[in-house]
């Protein structure tokens, strides 16, 4: 029998050598590797509006080129982007507008833009960002400057409660799926710009309510010239299973955003916890007895959260079934998550040119769910998908070696794109 002393002796060798052969591979990849590749697209073939911008966007024809040190791993560009949103952030400030909705509560968003002598700015970009982000998120700050470069007013919406600078005024935060508040953002906005047509933008979980908030009217296509959406997953309730699983550290990354929506929830835990939320009911709008925000429009649905439960859980779905469901009138999580998806509203969205990006190594969106947005191409002429090798979620860092450059590969896409869409339409007038 082998002593500890040598079991340990053992132990301690087979672990270097793997650690020296995992250095080997990653070395050697970075090395005699290639330092890029060229996004894969697809679209229906015969598309002159999609065929456009793939002969024309720089960011697709060339490669996509991560920093050399660590942007060829999906985790290190997620992890990068969740601890510094993008490298050189500029400062800008926008100026802040306040919609009180029909339930009491006030949505605000914030408005970027360059004010020239002499220039008038015919295109708005509407944003809407990931969970628990805003106007002051660094990445969001990014491209509404880079937006403004390019001659675009950028509007941003402020998921309800993630300001702490702005109280709840009624008893609600934002919902997954709920479109009510980017609907009070943009009504306030075709007031103010009547003859500005839109460029929608979302990210992650804003990329869900872009889609379904153009999923549910189709008298609000319009408006827009396009729209995008960027690693979004695209139905929950598929997506559920994968996220608890250790698979690509997700159930790590499901703990990390658990744990910051228990932080939201406790800071407005005195507007939240004292009574029964209802949702900001539009008449237009209803799906299956439901508002736009997805509160059911029978109060003796809604419930009361179970504290005693919610306040341990290590699980976005946890949370959805002892807090979110329960609130907003559903009979589980995975109710919840059904009637979240937007996998079926974008089939409402038959021409208007959409755009969807994820990427090949998103630690968080599953590769299987790509199968959704490549299918929807077939049912939409003027739509395609685009998927980096690299980028993580949200990450897309470009260029140098330890740290990347300022602009990341997304924002850069993102303007050609638009640029090429509104070039587009005005030759079709």
């Amino acid at each position: 029998m082998l002593e500890i002393s040598t079991v340990a002796t053992v132990g301690y060798y087979f672990f270097l050598v793997m650690v020296l052969r995992a250095l080997y591979v990653v070395v050697a990849g970075f090395w005699w590797g290639e330092r890029g590749t060229r996004p894969f697209v697809h679209h229906q073939p015969g598309s002159r509006l999609c065929q456009r911008i793939v002969d024309t966007c720089s960011t697709l024809q060339e490669s996509y080129t991560p920093p050399f040190l660590w942007g060829k791993s999906g985790h290190v560009q997620t992890l990068m982007f969740g601890m510094i949103g993008r490298f050189s952030v500029p400062e800008v400030r926008g100026l802040r507008h306040h919609v009180v909705v029909e339930d009491g509560s006030t949505v605000t968003y914030d408005l970027f833009e360059k004010k020239e002598e002499g220039v008038c700015i015919t295109h708005t970009i509407v944003v809407c960002p990931g969970i628990g982000n805003s106007s002051k998120t660094d990445y969001i700050k990014s491209f509404a400057s880079y937006g403004m470069t390019r001659g675009f007013r950028v509007a941003v919406l402020n998921h309800l409660g993630v300001l702490e600078e702005v109280p709840l005024t009624g008893n609600r935060i934002y919902t997954y799926g709920g479109t009510g508040d980017f609907t009070a953002m943009f009504d306030d906005l075709r007031v103010r710009y009547p003859d500005n047509r839109f460029i929608g933008v979302g990210f992650s979980l804003g990329a869900c309510i872009l889609v379904r908030f153009l999923g549910e009217d189709a008298e609000r296509h319009r408006h827009f010239v396009c729209a995008a959406s960027i690693c979004q997953g695209y139905d929950p309730f598929l997506a559920a299973p994968s996220f608890s699983d250790w698979a690509h550290l997700r159930r790590l990354y499901n703990s990390g955003i658990t744990k910051g929506q228990l932080r939201l929830l406790r800071r407005h835990s005195d507007s939240l916890f004292q009574g029964k939320q209802r949702g900001c009911i539009h008449s237009k709008i209803k799906h299956g007895g439901r508002d736009c925000n997805g509160f059911s429009l029978d109060p003796s649905k809604i419930q009361l959260p179970d504290e005693t439960k919610l306040w341990s859980v290590n699980s976005m779905k946890d949370l959805d079934e002892y807090f979110t469901s329960r609130v907003m009138g559903f009979e589980s999580a995975l109710d919840l998550y059904r009637w979240t998806s937007c996998s079926e509203l974008m089939y409402r969205i038959a021409d208007l040119p959409m755009l969807f990006v994820n990427t090949k190594d998103d630690p968080l969106v599953p590769e299987h769910l790509h199968s959704i947005p490549k299918e929807y191409v077939g049912h939409n002429p003027n739509a395609m998908f685009v998927r980096p090798e690299y980028g993580g979620h949200l990450g897309f860092f470009e260029g140098g070696i330890i740290t990347a450059n300022p602009v990341s590969w997304i924002d850069r896409f993102l303007l050609e794109y638009a640029q090429n869409c509104i070039q587009f339409a005005e030759k079709l007038k």
